[in-house]
């Protein structure tokens, strides 16, 4: 909250309309920042992404939680050269091996080169997907269990 008291205060001498574009998450999106920005003297419009904004970068932060969470945080590495050599195969995974339920069972080089789903086909990749998972989870030791 002080970042964006701050920001408004330099901002607000220069404009009359200022607009805060943020994400629909708590730290944003809350009771202490819906008070000041309805304060009397405080003229800011809050825009939340993908709720008032139709144009924002909701589906890169989705990417981004995916990767850290589907992958990233799942292995150990330690030092640059083992991160670079996990992000190979996780590019490698997630553009071309990895099905996508959104994507109604292709990959992401499926999906580009305007291949069809076939639903016999998405069933059976569903179903190796999720077995591969499991192998590749069952791999992975946090070094408590």
């Amino acid at each position: 909250m002080q970042i964006i008291r701050d920001g408004y205060q330099n901002f607000s001498a220069q404009t009359k309309d200022v607009q805060l574009m943020i994400d629909d998450g708590p730290e944003n999106n809350n009771k202490e920042m819906d008070s000041y920005t309805s304060s009397d003297g405080i003229n800011i419009q809050k825009l939340i992404g993908m709720k008032d904004i139709p144009q924002s970068n909701s589906l890169i932060e989705a990417q981004n939680k995916l990767l850290k969470y589907q992958y990233l945080f799942k292995h150990q590495y330690e030092n640059i050269n083992q991160l670079r050599n996990l992000l190979n195969w996780v590019i490698e995974d997630y553009n071309n091996i990895r099905p996508h339920h959104a994507l109604k069972g292709l990959t992401p080089s499926e999906a580009y080169t305007g291949k069809t789903t076939d639903e016999k086909e998405l069933r059976l990749k569903m179903k190796q997907a999720k077995q591969n998972r499991i192998t590749q989870n069952t791999k992975i030791s946090c070094g408590i269990c």
